[in-house]
């Protein structure tokens, strides 16, 4: 099925040549899910598609993709993708960010924590996620997040009106993935 929400990344590949790296969005298992792919030539052929079944499926997804591409940085090589999934605690969107060490073929998941809310708001809706490489080897990941009293899972883009919304902003997490470890900190 096609994809319904995509990005494209360049980035270095295993053999030192460019690599063109690819995610969206890819309809099964009860909903939407996010895929990545990558190709070595240009795009006339892709890879096997790896579908990311570590968050639930369902209407949203909305990834972005970058590369480290800067070869003096040490996380130089990098490929990331962040995207939006239903919090398993009912409390909005979490914002997952995988990283791959090998250039596309594995990848490791966490979640990036939402900033901080107001008891009386304590549902975030979070989508739009941006993820970005630093020098240092740093990852940046921002989101759109709106604070609400109640968040209803089966209408996700419903609001609730304005006496049921607090802070309305954008949040910016710094991540780091240790390649060795194959974890994150943030």
């Amino acid at each position: 099925r096609p994809s319904l929400h995509s990005a494209i990344a360049w980035g270095p590949g295993p053999s030192g040549a460019a690599r063109l790296y690819w995610t969206g969005t890819t309809a099964g298992g009860g909903g939407v899910r996010v895929a990545i792919a990558y190709s070595d030539d240009l795009g006339a052929s892709w890879s096997k598609l790896h579908v990311v079944r570590g968050t639930p499926a369902w209407v949203g997804g909305y990834p972005d993709i970058t590369v480290d591409r800067d070869p003096g940085s040490p996380g130089y090589g990098l490929a990331y993708v962040a995207y939006n999934f239903p919090a398993p605690s009912g409390r909005g969107a979490g914002i997952r960010l995988l990283a791959s060490s090998d250039f596309g073929r594995t990848w490791r998941g966490t979640d990036v924590q939402r900033a901080d809310v107001d008891r009386n708001f304590p549902v975030s809706w979070r989508f739009g996620s941006r993820v970005r490489t630093a020098p240092d080897g740093a990852v940046f990941v921002s989101t759109y997040q709106a604070d609400l009293r109640t968040w209803d899972a089966a209408d996700v883009f419903d609001r609730g009106g304005s006496a049921n919304v607090g802070r309305i902003g954008f949040a910016v997490a710094r991540l780091t993935f240790d390649r060795e470890a194959r974890s994150f900190s943030a």
